[in-house]
């Protein structure tokens, strides 16, 4: 019964992971960490064009 909970809950849990990332783009540039924009951080889509356009503008290649 723990084995069938357990493997229900990782199932799921790695569904949403995977549901959350639909809406990423990840930023690039060089000699600098890569950045992911997920849609899902942000309050709505303005703050999200926002943040876009943030990176854009400092050499990011978001993609």
């Amino acid at each position: 019964m723990r084995k069938a909970l357990f493997t229900t809950s990782m199932i799921a849990f790695t569904a949403m992971g995977i549901a959350s990332c639909n809406d990423c783009e990840i930023c690039t540039k060089d000699s600098s960490p890569e950045i992911r924009l997920c849609q899902t951080d942000y309050g709505n889509n303005t703050e999200y064009g926002l943040a876009q356009d943030y990176y854009t503008a400092a050499g990011y290649e978001c993609r």
